[in-house]
């Protein structure tokens, strides 16, 4: 799910920024909002840029009001995506943690079995021993993947909403140029 979403394509869809550079490079704010209001169009780009339009129309200090607006709506799009991540690194935590309740399961059954009796009795001491390495096995095999997928999908969140940010300044020139115009 994580490698379809997180994704430029997907946050920033190419045909949305060209339509919505073509829009304001025309002065036209209000199809641009409605253009970002649009279920259709919904993504992380037109997500914070509808918030940072909708305060430029609605405040007397639109231009000044943009910026932090779009830096806001930003922050909150950046966290949700954070948000969905959330999963992998609490599996990644937890299941070295389920390994190791496996691995103190089994070694108390190890020493059960040599208390009971004696140390002759080695098949169920191998067992015991057997069981609480595949649990640490099992563990460490599910949380290596898991953490290593979770830095990689918070790593690529960060530079998108990077890039995203420098593509919303772009677009935001417009209405600066406008302003500067009139």
């Amino acid at each position: 799910m994580h490698i379809t979403q997180i994704r430029r394509s997907s946050l920033m869809p190419p045909e949305q920024l060209e339509q919505l550079d073509r829009l304001l490079a025309e002065g036209k704010v209000e199809e641009s909002l409605e253009y970002c209001m649009s279920p259709d169009n919904d993504s992380y780009l037109t997500r914070i840029l509808a918030s940072g339009l909708l305060r430029y129309q609605r405040s007397a200090f639109g231009p000044f009001e943009l910026k932090n607006a779009i830096e806001e709506a930003g922050e909150d799009q950046t966290a949700r995506l954070y948000r969905s991540t959330d999963a992998l690194g609490v599996i990644g935590a937890i299941a070295p943690l389920l390994g190791l309740l496996g691995t103190v399961l089994g070694m108390v059954g190890a020493f059960d079995a040599i208390g009971n009796s004696g140390a002759g009795n080695y098949e169920s001491l191998a067992t015991n021993i057997s069981l609480a390495l595949v649990t640490t096995l099992l563990g460490l095999v599910l949380a290596i993947p898991c953490v290593a997928l979770f830095s990689f999908f918070r790593n690529r969140i960060d530079g998108l909403s990077s890039e995203a940010a420098s593509e919303i300044e772009r677009l935001v020139l417009h209405l600066e140029e406008a302003q500067a115009g009139t």
